[in-house]
């Protein structure tokens, strides 16, 4: 004998999965309040940016690694074969395409640094948009960001 098992609509799976469906549709709108924090978000990351500029990172820990691996691909080796990285392979040729585009500058490597910090941010507002509340997005992106300039 078969048992069926019936689907009460007002279980908690139900409701979650309602809720999630609900808050997850595309065309969420965006309010005065969001658009607001998403401008204090970048404001945020313009001052913090500017008023650190130039005093990151540590001599006793930093290696170079992460300068001298774009600048040699962009002098034509090639990452995991001519050159030793640990990680993927998006963030040393993203890099080399900018040396090559903007010239090798400290600066470079500083907005690069910069507007990843800024986007991640972004992103991290967003997600909390999504899931509900975009005051907890926003206050992630904002530690983010002001870690990320840790002096």
């Amino acid at each position: 004998m078969t048992a069926y098992i019936r689907a009460d609509p007002l279980t908690f799976d139900n409701r979650l999965q309602a809720y999630f469906a609900k808050i997850t549709a595309p065309g969420i709108p965006w309010s005065p309040v969001t658009y607001g924090a998403l401008f204090v978000l970048i404001a945020v990351w313009a001052v913090v940016f500017h008023s650190t500029w130039a005093t990151w990172g540590t001599l006793s820990i930093d290696s170079g690694r992460e300068m001298y691996v774009p600048l040699a691909l962009r002098n034509g080796k090639m990452l995991y074969r001519d050159v030793w990285y640990p990680y993927g392979p998006v963030g040393p040729y993203l890099t080399s395409f900018l040396l090559r585009v903007f010239g090798v500058r400290l600066s470079v490597f500083y907005w690069q640094g910069a507007l990843v910090a800024l986007v991640s941010s972004i992103f991290l507002f967003l997600t909390g948009k999504c899931l509900g509340s975009w005051i907890a997005g926003w206050t992630a992106g904002v530690i983010l960001v002001i870690e990320a300039f840790e002096p």
